[in-house]
């Protein structure tokens, strides 16, 4: 915001003061308003393919068992250099029921099982859950790079349908509920 303290302090207060119980002051500068592209690129979790990077989470929530959930994750290559991304062979995340699309040479139509990440630059990958079994559910994403291993948290909770649960009595579903929170 542009202007001294007291200004703003005044231009506030004589806002409050001439509302009723159920308005809102919005007190804001253009300039300070992020682009649409940065909100964007912020709600996206992040991989950066260097050294000493935090892995990022990718939140599935709660999603359907047999049903699927596909979310984008930004690649971010910091480097100078390309990075070819490949998935681990000890990576899995498949037996959980993830995928990611791009990786996954049944679903690539080349069939390739690699992704090339340009030097200074960003690309967006899909990871898609299928959750097999009712529950909470994590998986680690296990990648190669040539200098680095990255890795991406993922979590979701697998429900049942709501045709499943009604079809079933409540002593069954108690016992079931029971079994998967403990």
């Amino acid at each position: 915001m542009s202007g001294s303290f007291s200004d703003i302090a005044n231009t506030l207060s004589n806002e409050v003061n001439n509302m009723d119980n159920n308005d809102t002051v919005h007190v804001s500068d253009t300039n300070d308003r992020p682009t649409q592209e940065a909100l964007r690129d912020s709600e996206i979790p992040t991989l950066t393919l260097a050294p000493f990077h935090p892995a990022p989470w990718v939140e599935f929530g709660n999603v359907v068992v047999g049903t699927k959930k596909q979310l984008t994750l930004m690649v971010e290559n910091p480097s100078d250099q390309a990075e070819r991304l490949t998935l681990d062979s000890n990576c899995k995340m498949g037996d959980k029921g993830f995928t990611v699309t791009q990786l996954d040479p049944l679903l690539v139509g080349s069939g390739s099982n690699h992704l090339v990440v340009p030097p200074k630059s960003k690309v967006e990958i899909d990871i898609s859950w299928t959750p097999l079994s009712a529950g909470s559910t994590r998986a680690i994403v296990i990648l190669k790079t040539k200098s680095t291993r990255p890795t991406i948290n993922l979590r979701g909770r697998g429900d049942l349908p709501v045709r499943w649960i009604n079809s079933y009595p409540e002593k069954t579903l108690r016992l079931f509920v029971e079994k998967v929170l403990t």
